[in-house]
């Protein structure tokens, strides 16, 4: 049975946990994870910092669990990962622009050292999609090496040309891209 006090109840734990999530991408816009403190995050977050502690174990909890919603978000726009192993000048374009929709919040949370974690994490997340649909290519070293460099180099090709015409560089970026995957 459903009770009224349970429902508000998920509706505070929700709204605290946006607080905080809204006060930390306030704070990482402007600074360094490693230069934020749980004090001030609680303060802009209008909480204490027992009721931080409720929902997180420290700042590095908080900005992988972020991290990991963002990343997930992105996933859920490529309705085919095996497009990028069957179709990849689709795949790529797909995925790529659902990291241009999230641009804003993506150069926030990996902003300086933490720049190299966006694509690691994708990596592995996409590359578990693949092997869901390809479980072939799971112990295939070949297979696995392609994907790290269609991954890899697409994120970084399209980092060093961003400033450009967006969907002409992911236009290009997909179809060497398909020229690629030949080799697999």
């Amino acid at each position: 049975m459903f009770h009224l006090n349970q429902f508000a109840m998920d509706l505070r734990v929700q709204r605290t946990r946006t607080n905080i999530i809204n006060a930390f991408l306030e704070l990482r816009s402007k600074k360094a994870l490693e230069k934020i403190t749980i004090k001030e995050l609680a303060q802009l977050a209008n909480i204490n910092k027992a009721t931080f502690y409720t929902h997180y174990s420290d700042i590095y909890d908080l900005s992988e669990q972020v991290e990991l919603e963002i990343i997930s978000s992105i996933l859920c726009d490529v309705n085919h990962p095996e497009y990028l192993i069957e179709n990849p000048k689709e795949g790529i374009k797909v995925l790529g622009n659902a990291m241009i929709a999230r641009n804003p919040i993506l150069s926030v949370l990996y902003a300086g050292n933490r720049h190299s974690r966006l694509i690691d994490q994708l990596e592995v997340l996409l590359k578990e999609m693949i092997y869901e649909n390809f479980p072939e290519y799971k112990d295939n070293l070949r297979a696995d090496i392609f994907l790290t460099i269609l991954i890899q180099g697409t994120f970084h090709a399209y980092e060093q040309h961003k400033e450009k015409d967006p969907q002409e560089v992911l236009e290009i970026i997909s179809s060497i891209n398909e020229n690629l995957i030949h080799s697999i």
